[in-house]
């Protein structure tokens, strides 16, 4: 019987990282696990779950949670990690829209639906805005509305971390493997918390070769994968406005740092939390097959960001591609 801890979360990385694990090597046809003691799940914990599920349902295997609390249950299934780790459930409650603070987990398989999905994850992050009507009169150098002065270039920026994940990870033997994400806003702390794991090949695997890649171990790469453009192939033709130029995860960590908030990436048997922009202490952890990234952001500062700055910020000047937020 595998234990689920009181708390999963990016806080915790190591105990989700460690509980992957113990599931991942479990050999039982249904590997049971006894969530009694689980009181709190985030979105990177979820997805996570989800893809650790996938990966366990190609070996013809299930898990099995027993002892969950009624409010920890719903939750799972208003989440769809019922639905994502093929578990029945009889949860048939009529659901509330709630796309202004919450996006389900989701798997993503291609390009068409990461782009599908940001959007998605853009209104979730900013949400309501009363102070802003959605006919408000175009900014007349962008010709957006002032509602999507913040909206689309944030689409932008998931599009482009998403189709990053997808095509970066694919590599090196690993074509069939998909990326998870799931968002939600906490009221109460007024955050945003978003994950997105994938199941590739990882930081390290990717990197290996790369000149950029000055430490040769797990936490190395992740620190590079840090660094603009240095997965991005520049010779491929590709136009200002197509996605996948290599800065996803480089402008998304601009982006938080420019809010206050916080990055957590693990990748391979290395954790790195970056807060604000600046690089934490190095965690060892249960290895992870791919990358997995936890989001925080308080809402209300992203939304006083001018985000088409922080794209614009990486713009190449070295006669490759040019990155402009039009």
């Amino acid at each position: 019987m595998i234990e689920f801890p009181k708390y999963l979360g990016a806080s915790n990385i190591s105990g989700l990282l460690t509980l992957c694990d113990n599931i991942i090597s479990c050999p039982d046809d249904v590997i049971m696990c006894d969530a009694s003691r689980l009181e709190f799940v985030d979105p990177v914990s979820l997805t996570s779950l989800a893809a650790i599920c996938h990966r366990i349902s190609l070996r013809e295997q299930t898990v099995q949670l027993s002892n969950l609390k009624a409010d920890i249950q719903s939750y799972l299934a208003r989440m769809d990690l019922f639905h994502s780790c093929h578990v029945d459930d009889n949860d048939m409650r009529a659901r509330h829209d709630r796309s202004d603070s919450l996006v389900e987990i989701v798997q993503i398989n291609n390009i068409a639906q990461a782009d599908l999905v940001a959007p998605r994850l853009a209104k979730a992050v900013i949400g309501q805005m009363p102070d802003i009507t959605l006919d408000g009169e175009p900014d007349e150098m962008t010709g957006y509305k002032p509602y999507e002065l913040i909206t689309v270039p944030l689409e932008y920026i998931f599009a482009e971390l998403l189709d990053n994940a997808l095509t970066h990870g694919r590599g090196h033997g690993h074509r069939s493997s998909g990326v998870w994400v799931a968002a939600q806003y906490y009221p109460r702390k007024q955050l945003i918390r978003m994950g997105v794991v994938d199941n590739g090949c990882g930081y390290y695997t990717s990197l290996a070769g790369n000149s950029d890649l000055v430490v040769d171990s797990h936490a190395g790469a992740i620190e590079t994968a840090l660094l603009p453009r240095v997965s991005c192939n520049k010779d491929v033709g590709l136009m200002a406005e197509t996605h996948n130029q290599g800065i996803g995860l480089s402008v998304v960590n601009q982006l938080v740092a420019s809010a206050g908030g916080s990055l957590n990436l693990a990748s391979g048997d290395a954790s790195i939390e970056v807060s604000a922009g600046k690089l934490g202490r190095t965690k060892t952890v249960s290895n992870w097959s791919g990358v997995n990234l936890a989001l925080e952001i308080p809402r209300e500062r992203i939304r006083s960001v001018k985000i088409h700055e922080v794209i614009d910020q990486f713009r190449d000047s070295d006669g490759g591609i040019e990155l402009l937020f039009q």
